[in-house]
């Protein structure tokens, strides 16, 4: 009994699971066969079923389509072309991008290296003998 209401347990239906109780990760649907929202990290197919972004494009975590990405895992960032590129080859030396949308800038370099207008430069070139510095004129 709710607030003095007899409720009869054979007139509760599961009407109110919407989408979810029929399509995986589906978000909206418009009906109980095809979705029209997924959950973040899928997308629509065209059969109206959610498919996992990153089991069509390597390293992608939110995509629009099976063959375009728009946001990428760390390190990673979308290509012209809707794919996912590794940014540290980019720059040498590079450990981790700056930014998901800067392929040509450093965020952190790797040992030995320090960061210098998004790039990485060598320590002892900078300073001779130095292994390790966080700048062009500090060696630790």
């Amino acid at each position: 009994m709710v607030n003095n209401v007899k409720i009869n347990p054979s007139n509760i239906t599961n009407n109110c699971s919407g989408c979810a109780g029929f399509i995986d990760n589906c978000l909206d649907c418009l009906n109980n066969t095809y979705c029209t929202t997924c959950a973040i990290y899928y997308f629509v197919s065209p059969q109206g079923r959610c498919s996992l972004c990153a089991n069509f494009i390597p390293n992608c975590l939110i995509c629009s389509s099976s063959s375009v990405c728009t946001s990428c895992v760390q390190n990673y960032l979308v290509s012209s072309d809707g794919q996912c590129i590794s940014c540290t080859p980019l720059v040498l030396n590079c450990k981790s991008c700056a930014a998901a949308n800067s392929p040509y800038q450093c965020g952190e370099c790797t040992s030995g290296y320090y960061l210098s207008n998004g790039g990485c430069t060598s320590c002892s070139s900078a300073i001779n003998n130095c292994i390790v510095c966080p700048s062009s004129n500090l060696c630790q």
